[in-house]
């Protein structure tokens, strides 16, 4: 039953990451339609592995505006994808200050696990002159995992899904860099 529901999971993910975004910009295959344009440096999607009970981990996600006009963030959330058991707290950090084209820019994401023990999946939704209005950008999971007791504890994988789905969304979803 575990199974059945990462795969459905997995497809959901897929298709929504799928949509296409209103981005154009300086790409060799597009015409230059004067707009900003994300092409991420780093992958668009994070597995922050086993985190401990009540710990905090940090990630950059690291991107490029390829486009000819400036790039400005003007907000991002986050929403659970299916049933996020724990929820884990995410706090997003982004520069307000515009990307001038051919510059970089960075979003730092803070994930603070809490609840029970479990695995979380979420996206990271970005309104921007860049995108479509929410449109979902990063995705994140992890799981959580008792506290050590100084005993050596069996490893859990949470990795096994994103091997499969990761190589699949980046094959199929349009700027997806």
């Amino acid at each position: 039953m575990k199974k059945a529901f990462r795969i459905l999971l997995l497809i959901y993910l897929g298709i929504s990451l799928h949509a296409p975004a209103q981005t154009g910009g300086a790409r060799p295959d597009v015409a230059d339609t004067g707009k900003p344009q994300f092409t991420f440096i780093t992958n668009r999607y994070f597995d922050f592995g086993a985190m401990a009970f009540n710990s905090t981990a940090s990630y950059n996600f690291q991107f490029k505006n390829t486009g000819t006009r400036p790039l400005i963030i003007s907000e991002m959330h986050y929403s659970p994808v299916g049933k996020n058991d724990p929820l884990a707290a995410i706090q997003i950090s982004y520069s307000t200050k515009a990307v001038k084209p051919g510059k970089k820019g960075n979003i730092n994401i803070t994930v603070t696990t809490s609840g029970n023990i479990g695995s979380f999946n979420n996206t990271i939704y970005v309104n921007s002159n860049a995108a479509a209005e929410n449109y979902p950008l990063l995705l994140l999971v992890g799981a959580v995992v008792p506290a050590s007791s100084g005993k050596k504890e069996k490893e859990v994988d949470t990795h096994g899904f994103f091997e499969f789905l990761g190589p699949m969304i980046m094959a199929n979803t349009p700027n997806f860099k």
